[in-house]
């Protein structure tokens, strides 16, 4: 390697002293030369002067700038900076762009773009293994990141969030949309954390903020939320629906249906009237009722005399209501679990499991 000082001409350097002699000027104060280098791809390096007006920089052979530090300590590179060991970073990393934004905080990590390449992210892994990628949520009440020591999260703590922020014309700070992992559990132990996840979402066309739309409790109970009705799911299958919804609602059971002890009781509201189907899958039988706000249950098919449409204990699977309130009960008197479907064609407000 030959190393020369560049200036008005160029004189191969010796030794060290040489070296030093020629970096110091008259007063003694460092100058900007550049540095030669030849490894059989010429590079020069320019060194930077006491005031700052010249940074260090790296050009290649033709004299083009590759790569540099300035006086504020900013650098550039022009090409691929592969890096061989662990890099620590003291503030942020923005990938395709040259800044950082500010809303609705100053993320330390980003990844900013116009197009679908440079504003996506892949965690990939590769191997001959049933082993996936993975995406980790780390929380602990510990003040100190990884000292050694831990701090147990609480009840209600979240554990990791994901929102969703769209451009409103103002700003990005409207969280239109939320899901989160958060701690349903009252006594967290070692080893032993209950969790539940919660859906976030606001209803759009003026009809209010963010608020929590479903919920799955650490115990597998599902909580759905639509309007002002929200409806538990406690191991049987029920849906909950706007009294605006005037579709087919499979209320008890879906496409299969769910086993009702004997004097259990399903109740569901209803605003304007509906019809009603009853179906027994053990005997094979199937009731069909029409309901009115202001009259009692109406049994309009019962092939198998297997249904009342009365509140009355005679072995058979009740519908009834009052004249006075909107509320269809429906009660297994046949002294036996029954496993039932339920259908019903009109607006339904709400429902409850069977109890």
């Amino acid at each position: 390697m030959t190393l020369n000082a560049v200036t008005a001409t160029t004189s191969a350097i010796i030794d060290l002293n040489q070296f030093r002699n020629h970096l110091q000027g008259a007063a003694g104060n460092l100058e900007a030369y550049f540095l030669r280098m030849s490894t059989g791809t010429n590079f020069r390096i320019q060194l930077g002067d006491a005031s700052g007006a010249n940074d260090f920089r790296i050009e290649d052979a033709g004299n083009v700038r590759v790569g540099g530090i300035d006086s504020d300590g900013n650098a550039d590179f022009a090409g691929t900076l592969t890096l061989t060991g662990d890099a620590f970073l003291a503030a942020g990393l923005v990938v395709g762009h040259t800044a950082q934004i500010t809303e609705p905080l100053t993320s330390e990590m980003q990844i900013l773009g116009t197009g679908q390449s440079d504003s996506s992210v892949f965690i990939g892994r590769w191997g001959d293994n049933p082993s996936p990628a993975g995406l980790h949520f780390i929380k602990s009440r510990d003040p100190v990141i990884f000292d050694g020591t831990y701090a147990i999260v609480s009840n209600n703590d979240l554990i990791g969030a994901i929102e969703w922020l769209p451009d409103d014309g103002v700003d990005l700070s409207t969280t239109a949309a939320r899901y989160f992992a958060e701690v349903d559990d009252a006594s967290p132990a070692p080893d032993d954390i209950g969790m539940a996840h919660v859906w976030e979402q606001m209803p759009g066309g003026g009809g209010g903020g963010l608020a929590e739309t479903m919920r799955l409790a650490a115990g597998g109970d599902l909580s759905l939320s639509r309007g002002s009705v929200l409806v538990n799911v406690t191991g049987k299958t029920v849906e909950a629906v706007n009294q605006t919804n005037t579709g087919v609602h499979s209320l008890l059971g879906g496409a299969g249906n769910v086993s009702v002890a004997d004097n259990e009781t399903f109740t569901f509201t209803t605003q304007d009237g509906c019809l009603l189907m009853v179906i027994d899958d053990d005997n094979g039988f199937a009731g069909l009722f029409f309901i009115a706000f202001s009259s009692v249950v109406a049994v309009v098919s019962d092939p198998g005399s297997d249904f009342d449409g009365t509140d009355v204990d005679n072995a058979k699977i009740a519908v009834f209501k009052s004249t006075s309130n909107n509320t269809v009960s429906i009660k297994n008197y046949t002294n036996a679990t029954r496993a039932l479907r339920i259908l019903v064609v009109g607006p339904v407000d709400s429902a409850t499991a069977p109890s």
